[in-house]
């Protein structure tokens, strides 16, 4: 039989092999998660600020989207609606039902500061409410009062504008 300080030794030793159990669990668990942590909290402070669209802070302090651009004339007669293209720094004036039409939604969007992107405007349509930066692929238009979303519909139309405006340009064209 055993006595009371053999017991008593027994208890201490199954507890400490416990102890040492949940040590070696932690330190596996610690081994695996710091390097999932130390990538993640890379990733939020060097690649995460970058994808953020710009904010209207941002903007105001770095001035509207549309002073990159202001290398053409932007006066037009105001006794007829006035549409004109800007690609590459040519302005191409464009009459027509499209022309008119894009004259008419564009001032209409709703244009919001805060998800103007970094991406740069494929070409330009001046009108008579405005400056408009638009890019077909990423699907937005531009102006000084924020970036709106634009619609397929819009999209064609803005395909059709720029078309008229440059014949040549064929849908597989990078547009500078």
């Amino acid at each position: 039989m055993r006595t009371l300080e053999q017991c008593k030794a027994e208890v201490f030793r199954r507890s400490e092999e416990k102890i040492r159990k949940r040590k070696v669990v932690r330190r596996c668990v610690i081994a695996a998660c710091l390097p999932l942590c130390l990538f993640m909290s890379f990733w939020a402070v060097m690649i995460l600020p970058a994808m953020m669209p710009a904010s209207a802070d941002n903007a105001e302090k770095n001035g509207s989207p549309m002073e990159l651009y202001d290398d053409t004339e932007k006066e037009f007669p105001t006794s007829t609606a006035t549409v004109a293209v800007v690609i590459a720094g040519e302005t191409h004036p464009v009459a027509g039902e499209d022309a008119f039409t894009a004259a008419a939604f564009l001032p209409e969007l709703e244009y919001s500061p805060a998800k103007v992107c970094k991406c740069l405007p494929q070409f330009r349509v001046i009108t008579d409410s405005g400056d408009y930066g638009i890019h077909l692929g990423e699907g937005y238009a531009r102006c000084d009062r924020g970036q709106a979303k634009l619609t397929p519909e819009q999209i064609t139309i803005l395909q059709n504008l720029l078309y008229d405006a440059e014949p040549n340009y064929t849908t597989g064209q990078k547009i500078s």
